[in-house]
């Protein structure tokens, strides 16, 4: 019985030990015990003691650096956004400009009903495209295209050019008054009431519904929206001006082709042409008459009587009219 007590006293008994956490272990057992020791050396009870372990800061030069730590961390986003923000918008826009390629549409406000019956708006229309890249970004396009419409030679002014939320143009101005021809190197040049060059010209005689200014000397002025140089052409402008206002001349100067200012630098004659080849000799500018010369208002009462008689300022004769002793006179015919 001694022999088979000792036989169990024999066996390869291991020591206990008690961990950190309170649980008593065997030790040995290779690497599963190894593995419960290593977990307790780096557990939270470990940690805390390497803190304790640690020199104290000073809670001072402990808030100092963590408000130097913020503010270093403000500041690289700050830092970081500055250099995002340019090259998003960058992004932004070149996406945009891939997207919308082509020249926004342009919008001409508060046009003048004469341009509804010619095709002066798209050509417009065309002009004020023309700095436009469609960038919706670029506030410089909007200025040029103020320039290039003034440039043009048919706005007297643009006051505003601004862009809509769909990326529309729109003008705002003032377009010049187109008011006669004025025939010179074989070609018919177009004037405003100031005998400024506009930039349309035509073939003699075929500018329909404009009065010519014919037999001037001074030459087209090389610029547009500049006057013509010249007395007779100011002098057949001022007729043809003071004509228009007179209601009762409304009714037949439809019938006046030209007005001759051929005469000017010799008798200050002008002379009226009609669609027919007659010419009527005015005479003086109003105001300016010459002695025994009948004033505007005579004149305009001769002419009133041949349109109520035979309907044309003309009398249908294709020659030459002209005022004397208180009468119009025709060399076969004569109104009293």
């Amino acid at each position: 019985m001694g022999r088979k007590s000792e036989g169990k006293g024999s066996r390869s008994a291991k020591p206990l030990r008690r961990s950190a956490r309170g649980r008593t272990t065997r030790s040995g057992g290779g690497a599963a015990a190894d593995a419960i020791d290593h977990d307790e050396a780096t557990g939270p009870a470990f940690l805390a003691a390497w803190r304790n372990a640690l020199p104290q800061l000073d809670p001072v030069l402990a808030a100092r650096l963590r408000l130097a730590g913020s503010l270093v961390l403000a500041i690289a986003m700050i830092v970081g956004l500055l250099l995002a923000v340019p090259s998003m918008r960058e992004r932004v826009r070149t996406e945009h400009a891939r997207m919308h390629a082509s020249p926004p549409p342009v919008v001409l406000r508060d046009l003048p009903a004469w341009v509804a019956h010619t095709n002066l708006a798209e050509h417009l229309e065309r002009v004020a495209r023309g700095p436009l890249a469609g960038d919706p970004y670029d506030t410089a396009e909007l200025g040029a295209v103020a320039a290039t419409l003034e440039g043009s030679g048919w706005y007297a002014d643009v006051a505003q050019v601004r862009r809509r939320a769909d990326g529309t143009v729109e003008v705002l101005g003032t377009l010049v008054e187109p008011f006669a021809v004025v025939r010179e190197g074989g070609a018919d040049h177009l004037v405003d009431p100031a005998g400024r060059l506009l930039p349309r010209s035509f073939a003699p005689g075929e500018a329909l519904g404009f009065i010519g200014i014919t037999g001037g000397r001074s030459p087209r002025p090389e610029d547009y929206r500049t006057p013509w140089e010249g007395q007779e052409i100011a002098a057949g402008l001022a007729l043809l001006e003071r004509l228009s206002r007179e209601p009762s001349a409304r009714t037949w100067l439809g019938q006046v082709a030209e007005i001759d200012v051929s005469r000017w630098f010799y008798d200050r004659t002008l002379v009226l042409r009609t669609d027919i080849g007659a010419e009527i000799e005015w005479g003086s500018l109003p105001g300016r008459e010459r002695p025994l010369e009948p004033g505007m208002d005579r004149k305009l009462a001769f002419l009133k009587k041949a349109v109520d008689t035979t309907s044309r300022i003309d009398c249908h004769y294709p020659s030459r009219w002209y005022f004397h002793e208180g009468r119009f006179m025709h060399e076969h015919v004569a109104l009293r």
